[in-house]
Parts: structure tokens; C-alpha cells; sequence
């Protein structure tokens, strides 16, 4: 999935499609291009069967885009939706729910630090006395 999802991938091919080059929130608000929306809509469908295989395992309820995904516009969120919902096994359970994470691109500092700060706040030190 990294090699066909990472930025600098799906921008290159962006680029290869348009000859432009522009930042990956430009692109991804660019709705009137069949270049484009044939890139992001290949994008979505390879999330989409990662998401599926995670979620078979999991059972998860929510999924929550960082990074640039949290560029995307809401068309290919809702479209990432719908093919997890009809990929997945357990069709009988409530939807799952794709969203961009609160802090987008923030997301992974701020993941870093919680997990850096949970010990303290468990009542754990992080440095022996």
C-alpha cells in the first residue's frame, strides 16, 4: 500500500497526467479533470481494500484519515465509504464511518505525544528517582 498511496508517488503520477505541477491539496480539489479524478479514484480503491482487509480483522467502526488523505475532497471520502461498506464481511453491522482526523496533518504528533504522556498520566514515571 505505501508504494502505490505514499504522496510523492501519487503525485508523480499526477504530474505524468496533467504536466502541472501543483501542492497534493490542489490536486485533490481539482474536480473537472478525468486525469486526476482517475488517479484519486485508483487511490481510493486500493485504500479501500486495505481498510476492508484491516476492518474484516478488527471489526472497526470508524476510520480516520490523516496525512494528506486529510486533503481529500469529500467526494472521494464518500466514495472510500461506500466501497468499504460494500467490500466488507460483516454487512450486517452498522456502517463504518471514514472522517478526517481532527488535527489533520498534525495527527501523528499528536499521536506521538499522547503515547509519550500516557505513562505519566497511568501513574507510571517516565525516569527512575
Amino acid at each position: 500500500m505505501e508504494t502505490y498511496l505514499n504522496t510523492p508517488e501519487i503525485l508523480r503520477r499526477l504530474y505524468e497526467k496533467t504536466g502541472k505541477y501543483y501542492t497534493y491539496e490542489a490536486y485533490s480539489n481539482i474536480l473537472d479533470d478525468p486525469g486526476v479524478e482517475e488517479i484519486f479514484n485508483d487511490a481510493v480503491e486500493k485504500l479501500a481494500t486495505a481498510i476492508v482487509s484491516t476492518i474484516n480483522i478488527l471489526n472497526s467502526e470508524l476510520i480516520l484519515l490523516a496525512n494528506d488523505f486529510v486533503y481529500w475532497n469529500d467526494k472521494y471520502l464518500r466514495l472510500l465509504e461506500d466501497k468499504v461498506n460494500k467490500q466488507k464481511f460483516t454487512k450486517w453491522t452498522k456502517p463504518v464511518v471514514v472522517k478526517k482526523a481532527y488535527y489533520r496533518q498534525d495527527s501523528p504528533l499528536m499521536g506521538a505525544a499522547c503515547n509519550a504522556l500516557t505513562p505519566v498520566f497511568e501513574g507510571e514515571l517516565l525516569f527512575d528517582n
